[in-house]
This record gives structure tokens, sequence and C-alpha cells, in this order.
């Protein structure tokens, strides 16, 4: 891989500069539209990671509370706490989901 990328590189530096100038900029428009073009897929899927997040907290609390042995007032304890950190856990999951799309990179970089 780094033999073609030096080859590559040797090949560009071969251009003409209005070329290689031409290229750069192309290169920054592609990078410009892959960054608006991840932030309108991470805004249409909002919807659709609210509901996984949403079953992901139900089979929690599924989880914690659906031992038959376990006392009522431990499950329903269980349930309280699941409720109260959940929109954290829920703030954290999709945050750092968002940061992996946004800082991924493509195939070029």
């Amino acid at each position: 891989a780094l033999a073609v990328h030096d080859a590559l590189n040797s090949l560009f530096d071969k251009l003409p500069a209005e070329q290689q100038e031409a290229w750069v900029k192309q290169k920054a428009r592609l990078r410009e539209q892959t960054e608006v073009a991840k932030a309108k897929i991470l805004d249409m899927s909002d919807p659709v990671v609210d509901r996984l997040l949403d079953k992901l907290l139900a089979t929690a609390k599924k989880s914690a509370t659906g031992e038959p042995d376990l006392p009522g007032w431990v499950g329903r304890i269980y349930s309280r706490v699941l409720d109260g950190i959940w929109p954290d856990v829920r703030m954290e999951l999709k945050a750092g989901m968002q940061g992996m799309v946004l800082r991924s990179k493509g195939d070029d970089a």
C-alpha cells in the first residue's frame, strides 16, 4: 500500500501546477460534501436510533427485573434506577455513535 501511495504522489508531482491545484480543490469539495452527507444521514437516522435505544432500555429492565426469585421491591428499585440514569446513558451512546460517524474517513483519506 505504501508503494502505491508513493507512486501516486510521484505522478501527482509530475502534473502541471494548474492541474495539481484543480485536483486539490476538487478533493476539498468532495470532503466537504462527504461531511454534509454524514450530518444529513445522522439527522435522518435519529428516530431509528431512538427506537433502538428504547428497545435497549426495555431489554435492560427485563434482564434486571426478570428473575423470578427477585423480590418485587428490588425489581422496582432496579427499574427506577435505570429510568433515572437512562437519559444520560442515551445521550452518551448517541454522542459516541455520532462522533464515530463524523470522525470516519473516506477511502481516500
